[in-house]
């Protein structure tokens, strides 16, 4: 007699961010329907509720790569913390907790003790949208509301259980965000060190264009028009135009930005004449044949060639912060336009280092004090005579 098969149970030391229910790949052929779509019930874990519906129907519909990879890190993090329970099966007052003290004993990333708040923010936010997609307002395909999958409240009165209304999704906290002074960027010295390092680079190789070329243009282009690496990459001559007093403007579609919509940023001389070096017949004004990875790799060499400090070897994002800080110094709302933020306070807190309002501020006019310049003179000299009798 065939022996029956054990229910096995999802471990806390399993991974099933890809678990075998998954029917909706990213980055790969949409497969036909099956005959009979998979019906959501309170029984799926929140994995299986991610591929299934929320990631098909929701998020994934405009979503990007790295949206899904937070989603796949929360995902992971919240399996091994809690062993992945039904969604009917999950307790605000034990799962959460568990979900956060496990994320707080996590290592940092650049050699970090812990991971930083706005991290638990971030995995706490992907947390709460899948609680509030899989709750009782959720809505499918045929806009008929389902009530939620989180199950009944159930009270036991006079010996009977009685299932009252449908459970509320697990509540949230998100710790506070930790505001840091944004870092500072490449200096005009610093940016001429690295272009003359890549004097030597041998990569990528494009007919027609030697590849110390190809970095000075991506250099001198990514400063002056301050686009992300990954829109430069994506950026083709064809969406140059100029407009009736020849000015000369770059249209980018919203799939090449980190926003969903488009946006359209000016192209100085010094840009339009980095493009035009290295033009030949092909369409990307960029093309790096290798991953991003190696991209990154081959900066990393560049910048160490060009003698910069170490801790003044910034990435990519280095060109674009000095563009914002190099326009802010005359008009904050240009910096905010061209790097196309939605409002100043973002190119403020996170673009605008603390060296630009230093150097503002010394240059503010000052009312005429004698006595307080006399004064101050006077401590100096005495601090000075003080420090050299100690001596």
């Amino acid at each position: 007699m065939a022996q029956p098969q054990r229910k096995t149970r999802t471990t806390a030391h399993a991974n099933p961010v890809r678990p075998a229910v998954r029917v909706f790949q990213p980055d790969a052929p949409s497969p036909s329907p099956p005959a009979t779509p998979p019906r959501l019930t309170p029984r799926l874990t929140l994995t299986e509720f991610f591929w299934l519906f929320a990631w098909p129907e929701r998020i994934g519909v405009d979503g990007k790569p790295a949206t899904l990879r937070g989603y796949e890190s929360t995902l992971r993090f919240w399996e091994l913390s809690t062993g992945g329970p039904p969604l009917c099966r999950i307790r605000e007052a034990r799962d959460i907790p568990k979900f956060w003290t496990y994320l707080r004993t996590r290592p940092g990333h650049h050699g970090a003790a812990t991971v930083s708040p706005n991290t638990l923010r971030a995995h706490g936010r992907n947390l709460r949208h899948l609680f509030r997609l899989a709750g009782p307002r959720m809505r499918c395909e045929d806009s008929a509301t389902v009530h939620g999958l989180f199950g009944h409240y159930r009270r036991r009165i006079a010996g009977q259980v009685i299932v009252g209304e449908h459970r509320l999704p697990p509540r949230v906290k998100l710790p506070r965000a930790r505001r840091k002074p944004p870092n500072d960027y490449f200096e005009i010295t610093e940016m001429e060190a690295w272009i003359e390092s890549a004097r030597s680079a041998t990569v990528p190789v494009i007919p027609g264009v030697p590849a110390p070329l190809w970095w000075e243009a991506l250099i001198v282009y990514s400063y002056n028009t301050g686009v992300r690496i990954g829109t430069a990459l994506k950026i083709a001559y064809a969406w140059h135009r100029r407009d009736d007093h020849g000015r000369l403007w770059v249209d980018i579609p919203g799939e090449a930005l980190k926003c969903k919509d488009g946006d359209s940023l000016y192209v100085n001389r010094a840009a339009e004449q980095a493009m035009e070096a290295i033009r030949t017949e092909r369409g990307l004004v960029f093309p790096w044949p290798h991953c991003i990875r190696h991209l990154h790799t081959i900066r990393a060499k560049l910048l160490a060639t060009a003698a910069i400090p170490a801790n003044r070897r910034w990435g990519f994002h280095g060109l674009r912060k000095a563009a914002a800080g190099q326009a802010a110094e005359f008009r904050m709302d240009v910096a905010r336009i061209q790097l196309g933020h939605a409002t100043e306070t973002m190119t403020r807190e996170h673009y605008v280092p603390r060296s630009i309002v230093a150097a503002t501020m010394e240059q503010i006019q000052q009312p005429r004090s004698r006595r307080l310049s006399r004064t101050a003179a006077d401590r100096r000299q005495r601090n000075l005579f003080d420090a050299e009798a100690g001596d």
